[in-house]
């Protein structure tokens, strides 16, 4: 007689429109069991089968496995989230597969899913409005979902990891607006370096082209020297998730050392004199309270917003200077007009620092980054020291910096002739075409000489002579 097995009572899942239950021990692994559909809306019939399934310890043939759903929020909650870049990816994961891909496919059974039910989900985006970088981050979540379900053999195949993209996919070309040097030494002509705005703008442009993240990861206790100005940065790495490189995991993130120009750093040092000369904690602390709750982005997604308190570390989630930034350009009168920009009547919508346009788009905080990085090799540092000193782990990323910097051809590329006309065996005269005589061409034959014309003709002749095979060797 087959040993009977614990479980716990059948339960309706409104989710699913059916009652489910779980056996210790099922699947093989899972101690606590996980919740089968017992592919039933009557409570009677499931409460038969269940029994059924804790005598015999195999499940019935009407269960139904988890949803795609189910199993993704399953896998997702797995990931690790020992550090704030791993939190933030689960985060994003988790949010874009709830607002994308689960209301088109999350009800269909994980191991149904087929390449046909992925592309639905795909093709619907750009009728959304999304770009082609977020359908390729949504590719990128169901392939990892698939690929832990294929790891637990649950399925046998990923078919979104080969999924083409939507042919009419958008991909944002447009350049983003970068403030030249004269541009942003006004700014801070205006306001100088009294906010923590300011002082961000000085660490991304002058110090070391830090990233949002980067600032938001800023401490003092980075600083390993006042005096000659040296700070650490984090810079995080390429995705590794999963691959190794060749005898350890490498991490998502790394504290590089920058050696800061003076010029930039006496204004830093400054500014942490003036906060107290802290010896510990987050370089941009929280400088007001804000309530946690549920977050509504422009794209309909949600995120959950922890609570803070004056003090605090600034979350990552959520955190942005680009707003402010263009508060402050506007503010301290720093514009580049758009056609119908009427200075008498200043309007933002006619200000390409504030405004999208077919070929450009409004400044954000990265355009000091951009700034930076171009600054370095119009400077003439080399490009091992560009990668490092902005953090770089590819020449191809490094490359699309490049944008705002003049691009000319030197004066040796330009057409020049390649000896003086006077030198020249023969010339064309074009006032000689109307001359009778000259002909419609206008050619001008050079003046004869028939001493040298003589001379050449005897040597063509003995040379013929001397060769071999001439008609006139042997005479």
């Amino acid at each position: 007689m087959p040993r009977k097995v614990t479980g716990e009572a059948p339960r309706w899942r409104q989710s699913m429109k059916t009652w489910v239950g779980r056996v210790r021990g099922y699947p093989e692994g899972c101690a606590r069991g996980r919740w089968l559909s017992l592919g039933t809306d009557d409570k009677h019939v499931a409460s038969q089968r269940y029994e059924r399934w804790l005598a015999t310890g195999e499940p019935p043939k009407e269960a139904r496995t988890e949803t795609f759903k189910e199993a993704a929020e399953r896998i997702v909650d797995a990931m690790p989230t020992k550090t704030r870049p791993e939190v933030k990816k689960a985060h994003d994961r988790r949010t874009r597969l709830r607002t994308y891909v689960f209301p088109i496919i999350g009800h269909i059974e994980a191991w149904a899913v087929n390449a046909g039910h992925c592309s639905s989900v795909l093709d619907r985006m750009p009728a959304l409005g999304l770009l082609k970088g977020t359908i390729a981050y949504v590719r990128t979540d169901m392939s990892q979902v698939m690929a832990k379900l294929v790891r637990g053999n649950v399925r046998e195949d990923n078919p979104a990891r080969s999924l083409a993209m939507p042919s009419n996919a958008v991909e944002d070309g447009r350049l983003r607006q970068v403030p030249s040097d004269a541009e942003l030494l006004r700014f801070r002509e205006k306001r100088g370096f009294e906010t923590q705005l300011d002082i961000a703008c000085l660490l991304c442009r002058d110090m070391a082209g830090h990233r949002t993240s980067d600032l938001l990861e800023a401490r003092w206790e980075h600083v390993t020297d006042w005096e000659t100005g040296r700070m650490k940065v984090r810079r995080p790495k390429t995705d590794t998730e999963g691959k190794l490189v060749t005898t350890r995991r490498v991490k998502s993130y790394e504290m590089v050392e920058h050696g800061v120009p003076p010029s930039a750093w006496i204004h830093f040092k400054a500014w942490w004199q003036k906060q107290g000369s802290p010896k510990s904690g987050p370089v941009f602390p929280v400088e007001r309270t804000t309530k946690g709750g549920t977050v509504t982005r422009k794209d309909g997604s949600t995120y959950q917003r922890k609570a803070t308190k004056v003090g605090a570390a600034k979350a990552r989630n959520g955190t942005s200077f680009t707003k402010a930034l263009r508060r402050a350009f506007w503010g301290a009168g720093i514009v580049r007009p758009l056609p119908g920009w009427d200075p008498a009547n200043p309007d933002k919508r006619y200000c390409a620092f504030q405004t999208d346009t077919d070929e450009s788009r409004a400044l954000d905080f990265h355009s000091l980054r951009r700034a930076f990085v171009t600054a370095l090799k119009g400077a003439g540092v080399p490009t091992a020291d560009v990668l490092a000193l902005a953090g770089h782990t590819q020449l191809a990323t490094s490359s699309r910096y490049d944008t705002a910097r003049l691009v000319q051809a030197p004066d040796a590329a330009l057409p020049r002739p390649a000896k003086p006309v006077a030198d020249a065996a023969t010339s064309f005269d074009a006032s000689a075409a109307s001359k009778p005589g000259q002909g419609v061409s206008g050619f001008v034959a050079p003046p004869l000489d028939a001493a040298a014309l003589l001379d050449q003709m005897r040597q063509l002749l003995n040379a013929a002579q001397r060769g071999p095979g001439s008609p006139f060797s042997g005479v």
